[in-house]
């Protein structure tokens, strides 16, 4: 599976601290895990990379559902961090600045559905 995203460089000195921070903003049901990282120039080797991951057994999990409800769980959804509409909407804001290739179909449809219905969701 290919998956789109950021690697960011967390200072050895400030590694325990950020791991702690992100433990408790990815606690609903996330996984750490170590995975290889592919950077989009080839001028860099694949390198390993911490990533917190939605397995299906985590309670938030929606699983396959339609866009329309995959929409409503995002709308309706808050955690520790704050509302997931935010965390999604940054999301999409985020991929957009890489560039509009990073924003998928299955993001878009997600992102217009609740744009066009945030009044009856």
């Amino acid at each position: 599976e290919h998956v789109t995203g950021v690697s960011f460089k967390v200072d050895s000195e400030d590694k325990d601290e950020v791991i702690k921070y992100l433990d408790y903003r990815e606690k609903g049901g996330y996984r750490l895990a170590e995975m290889l990282f592919h950077p989009v120039d080839n001028c860099r080797k694949p390198y390993n990379v911490l990533v917190y991951t939605a397995t299906k057994d985590n309670p938030n999990y929606l699983g396959p559902a339609p866009e329309q409800e995959i929409a409503k769980q995002i709308v309706s959804s808050v955690g520790p961090s704050g509302p997931n509409l935010e965390y999604f909407n940054k999301l999409v804001e985020s991929l957009e600045k890489l560039g509009a290739s990073y924003v998928d179909d299955h993001l878009r449809s997600i992102k217009n559905y609740i744009d066009n219905n945030d009044k009856a969701i």
